[in-house]
């Protein structure tokens, strides 16, 4: 079901963006299209995965957009990707913990406290920007098995502010995550994340 205010604050952007003659009537469309519908999905072909030469993840940012991305360095466990226009992401076992490039851009400074074992707890520092803002999270960790996956959920609450979110990371049987679906910013919507491997 499409949310009724967003799109009316939708469509009323766009047209006081037209107004002002910084742009088009055929550019408005495709915005008004992707604010409704979102943008179209890239689907990931054993033919495209053959196509590419390195490890690359498949990132979407809600319904608003969609980037492939290609992992070019891995150091004591942080992996960078980056994307075509230049926006980087660095992951600590699947988990966002830095960006650069973004509009919203955050960073856990203690970001290898991060752990995937079942009941574990511990704080994160994290740093805000646009706005900018120092908080620190409590952060509860917990497993199970869904079908033939092992899912992590990782329960987040703000301490100086009311933000509180689930993540969630899916891990194959070499105990790698394949997949997540994370919150990072509180002006961004999920993000969700799929990891293509090459060795």
């Amino acid at each position: 079901m499409i949310n009724t205010n967003k799109t009316l604050f939708s469509i009323s952007l766009i047209l006081l963006i037209n107004s002002c003659s910084f742009i088009s009537y055929n550019q408005a469309i495709p915005l008004l299209k992707n604010a409704i519908i979102g943008v179209k999905d890239i689907e990931i072909t054993e033919e495209y995965y053959k196509n590419i030469d390195y490890s690359f993840a498949k990132m979407k940012i809600g319904r608003s957009a969609i980037a492939i991305l290609t992992l070019v360095s891995v150091k004591s466990g942080v992996y960078e990707w980056i994307s075509e226009s230049g926006e980087k992401v660095y992951t600590y076992n699947g988990k966002i913990f830095k960006t650069e490039g973004i509009t919203y851009n955050f960073e856990i400074i203690n970001f290898r406290d991060f752990t995937l074992e079942n009941n574990s707890s511990y704080n994160a520092d994290i740093i805000l920007d646009n706005p900018s803002s120092y908080s620190s999270q409590s952060i509860n960790i917990r497993s199970y098995n869904q079908d033939t996956n092992l899912i992590i959920e990782e329960s987040i609450r703000t301490k100086s502010f009311r933000w509180s979110y689930v993540n969630k990371y899916w891990m194959d049987n070499d105990n790698k995550v394949y997949r997540s679906i994370q919150r990072i910013h509180p002006r961004l919507p999920k993000i969700e994340i799929d990891y293509y491997y090459k060795y």
